[in-house]
């Protein structure tokens, strides 16, 4: 309904989702999923890109869209180093965070 543009404007401007997790493939997903998990038990409302592999381009328009504050980017190095890519969508400014940072961030 949202790539048709059936809600709304005010449903479609209205979001409690705090972050909103990139999607590049299966194993970014599973790794993106365990995080939600994580974020979810703490109480920060959290979801993961809903299409596989779509230009990051496109997740920035859709977290963008959505008023979604942040964007958590998780790639191979994020994996392998356990961080995320964190994207402020309001100053545009992005750092590299591991899980304990990027709560605090969130909060």
């Amino acid at each position: 309904m949202e790539e048709l543009n059936l809600f709304p404007e005010a449903v479609n401007r209205v979001s409690t989702t705090k972050i909103l997790l990139a999607n590049f493939g299966e194993a970014e997903l599973m790794h993106c999923v365990g995080l939600v998990s994580k974020l979810r038990a703490l109480g920060i409302n959290a979801e993961v890109y809903p299409d596989v592999v779509k230009k990051i381009a496109k997740q920035f328009e859709y977290a963008d869209k959505k008023q979604i504050p942040f964007v958590g980017v998780v790639g191979g190095n994020e994996m392998a180093n356990n961080t995320v890519m964190l994207k402020n969508m309001a100053s545009g400014t992005q750092e590299e965070v591991g899980f304990e940072k990027l709560v605090e961030s969130l909060k």
